[in-house]
């Protein structure tokens, strides 16, 4: 009998096929899928975090910008001491000493008064005059009645300028294409005051000087220029802050602010709530925060100084740029110092958070420190 082959079913036995080996639990695939939603989780609120700090700080952007830069009161409340201050002083009478004395054409009148052999003579004379009217324009920048000029200035400019930038007019603060500052009424309070003091200089029809120049800036120079018997120049008496073309570009950064001045705190809040809620670890979320904030507020700083930068070297004006780069000192210092407690405020989150993990080496200092108080003890008395 011939051998059966080996893979033939013996007698007796059913020719069941085989059962396949059962297969184990894949338990490395279920190890991956939390370690997955995990790190997707950890990716979300590192996402949430930075624009939590981004948020954070447009909101305070926003706020400051509306309350401060196109808040009028506020405005004034800030740039009123300006007048006080020595080097804005100077800026300004300088400024106004030049245009006094282009007024009254006092080198003309030296030139007319001397002798053809003494003509040389009228450049010395009228830069002493100018000298003298800077000086007394500087001690006059205290006198009670040039600080209201100095106030009723910067309210118009400014209610002038935040209309301008939200739509609402095209005024008198456009002049040939460009963002003026209006200076015609403190030097008509400094030709007023300077004609007590040098009669000579100043020619009689001063005395028809009006108590308040009105209108828009060209009829507040022809009422000057009627005045003193002067044909002034068209740009005399104010400073050109930045050509119009800027216009366009804050009108929609404001229009942006406006909108989004009360959504930006929500949406600040609610990015929050949201990241430490979704958050595994909160307390290294609250430390990732904190490091966030100290970033984040660091770069602004750093932004807030370009911008103001930029800004004063927009200027074309010499006079001008002088004067507003001291008044944005003054009030961009506001928004510095939030900008610093506000990094002061993260860095101490940061570190609370940080020494809430109790690191080995912090609890070793607290183990020491509560041993050298125990040791000090019998000594103090205490």
């Amino acid at each position: 009998m011939a051998d059966m082959p080996l893979d033939m079913p013996q007698e007796g036995e059913s020719e069941t096929p085989k059962s396949e080996t059962p297969t184990k639990p894949d338990h490395a695939a279920a190890a991956t899928r939390p370690r997955t939603s995990s790190r997707v989780r950890s990716v979300l609120v590192g996402i949430g975090v930075v624009l939590t700090c981004i948020t954070l700080l447009s909101s305070i952007m926003a706020i400051w910008v509306e309350q401060t830069l196109l808040n009028t009161d506020r405005w004034v409340q800030l740039v009123t001491p300006l007048s006080r201050d020595p080097q804005l002083a100077n800026t300004l009478s300088v400024y106004v000493a030049d245009q006094v004395v282009t007024a009254l054409g006092v080198q003309q009148r030296a030139e007319q008064a001397l002798p053809p052999r003494l003509e040389f003579l009228a450049g010395p004379l009228t830069q002493r005059v100018q000298d003298f009217t800077q000086t007394q324009v500087a001690n006059l920048l205290q006198n009670q009645k040039l600080q209201n000029a100095w106030v009723q200035v910067n309210r118009t400019v400014h209610t002038q300028v935040v209309r301008l930038l939200r739509g609402e007019t095209t005024n008198v603060t456009i002049v040939n294409g460009a963002v003026v500052v209006n200076l015609l009424p403190i030097i008509k309070e400094a030709l007023t005051n300077l004609q007590a003091r040098l009669p000579g200089l100043i020619p009689q029809a001063v005395a028809a000087l009006p108590q308040q120049l009105s209108g828009t800036i060209q009829q507040q120079r022809a009422q000057l220029s009627q005045a003193i018997g002067q044909q002034l120049p068209p740009d005399f008496g104010q400073i050109t802050l930045f050509q119009s073309d800027y216009v366009t570009t804050a009108q929609r950064a404001v229009a942006v602010l406006d909108a989004l001045q009360i959504a930006l705190p929500l949406l600040t809040l609610a990015l929050l709530a949201l990241t430490l809620w979704f958050s595994r670890r909160r307390r290294r979320t609250a430390l990732e925060l904190g490091i966030g904030i100290v970033v984040v507020f660091l770069a602004a700083r750093l932004l807030i100084g370009f911008v103001q930068n930029q800004v004063v070297a927009a200027i074309t004006n010499p006079a001008g740029r002088e004067l507003v780069g001291d008044m944005l000192t003054s009030v961009v210092g506001g928004l510095e110092a939030i900008a610093v407690w506000l990094i002061v405020l993260g860095a101490l989150l940061a570190v609370a958070m940080f020494l809430a993990g109790r690191p080995q080496w912090f609890v070793g200092l607290w183990h020491w420190l509560q041993g050298l108080w125990v040791k000090m003890r019998p000594q103090t008395g205490t």
